[in-house]
């Protein structure tokens, strides 16, 4: 299990994610609530899929 996970809140925005996901080499990053929760994953596919339906 990693020590110092890399995570992001709900309100994270998208631009945000994306940077996490680019300066760290991840493929993902668990969501996790206030309380340390984990209440979902964001995938780069996710971040991808978002930027193609809005661009």
């Amino acid at each position: 299990m990693t020590r110092n996970p890399v995570t992001i809140y709900p309100e994270t925005g998208i631009e945000s994610a994306a940077d996490l996901l680019l300066k760290n080499n991840m493929s993902c990053l668990p969501v996790i609530s206030f309380q340390g929760d984990v209440v979902g994953i964001v995938t780069w596919k996710d971040i991808l899929k978002f930027y193609l339906e809005n661009k």
